[in-house]
């Protein structure tokens, strides 16, 4: 699959739905979080993802938001105006 602008905010807000309901007791979504995610990701799109897809997923964005506030904080002193 090919992630684009439009499917990662797609699943970046159900993502965050699923965080507010408690359903990420430690660093992932637990497993109903993830059937959640997936569901209505296919309601949303007609693509079906699996556990591991939406886990990598996840894992790509922690990743990229810690460079992300990474730069904002040291690196090149943009900061936020």
């Amino acid at each position: 699959m090919d992630w684009t602008d439009g499917y990662t905010a797609i699943v970046c807000k159900f993502f965050a739905e699923q965080v507010r309901k408690g359903n990420r007791p430690n660093t992932h979504l637990n497993n109903v979080g993830f059937i959640e995610v997936s569901d209505r990701f296919f309601q949303s799109t007609g693509i079906m993802l699996s556990k591991m897809q939406l886990k990598n997923k996840w894992d790509k964005l922690r990743r990229d938001y810690g460079a992300w506030r990474k730069l904002m904080r040291k690196q090149t002193g943009v900061g936020f105006n």
